[in-house]
């Protein structure tokens, strides 16, 4: 059942589904009734909140609550991280010992990060794959392999975006080779991929005669066909010696 009524706080006409509806929505509910009254469990205030789920009384007495501040003092990251936690552990003279020697042994060996990911890339990587990589993961390779240069190759259009500037195969055989890709924008890889690559086909007709013969209207008919490139050749259909066999003349 739908029942018209008017809100108590609006005086709005609305549509609701309950004969114990009095408000059109949450806002006008609030407006006339409010919320009821709270404690904070920080400051332990009473207050009257704004929504529903609130809890603190403030934003002080959410950040000095009980949980935030055991949370703060269980978490491993605070304590690893924070320059008090060195001093407690070593002592002020043992830190600064530590903080120098890292600083000195950053000046000498300024690539050291870097030998992990030497040991660890391209060929030497136990996920390796070679030739038989994936579409995505040879794409990704191009990009990061081969020299950007920021325009199209067919277009020139410029552009610093590679969403916009794309890598694109030549050959259609997706090798693991640089020299098979083009930076082409979107369009031009478009039509590079559906119009260049397509295999070239052909427009055959047919004219079909029992006898194989035609004459002389057809003929110039087939001939101006050929000339003006609409059917790349013509096929002759006649009957053959056999029930059913059908043989098919080029017409020159």
């Amino acid at each position: 059942m739908r029942y018209n009524k008017k809100c108590f706080n609006c005086s709005k006409e609305y549509v609701c589904y309950y004969k114990q509806s009095k408000y059109c929505c949450e806002k006008c509910k609030l407006k006339k009734e409010g919320l009821k009254e709270k404690e904070c469990p920080n400051c332990r205030n009473i207050f009257k909140p704004t929504w529903y789920g609130q809890v603190y009384c403030c934003g002080k007495c959410y950040w000095n609550s009980e949980q935030l501040s055991e949370q703060a003092k269980n978490s491993k990251l605070i304590k690893d991280n924070s320059i008090e936690s060195y001093e407690e552990r070593y002592g002020k003279e043992k830190a600064d010992e530590m903080k120098k020697k890292h600083s000195n042994f950053m000046k000498e060996n300024p690539n050291s990060g870097q030998f992990k990911s030497e040991t660890t890339s391209k060929e030497k990587n136990v996920n390796w794959k070679g030739d038989n990589v994936g579409y995505s993961a040879l794409h990704d390779w191009v990009k990061s392999n081969k020299e950007f240069l920021g325009k199209c190759e067919i277009c020139g259009l410029e552009s610093n975006n590679r969403r916009i500037i794309e890598a694109a195969n030549i050959s259609g055989e997706y090798k693991r080779d640089i020299n098979d890709f083009v930076w082409l924008c979107r369009s031009c890889h478009y039509w590079f991929d559906k119009i260049k690559k397509q295999k070239p086909y052909e427009v055959i007709g047919v004219e079909v005669k029992s006898n194989g013969y035609l004459d002389k209207t057809e003929r110039a008919k087939c001939k101006w066909l050929l000339a003006n490139n609409i059917f790349s050749k013509i096929l002759i259909a006649k009957k053959g010696k056999k029930r059913g066999e059908i043989i098919y003349d080029e017409f020159k």
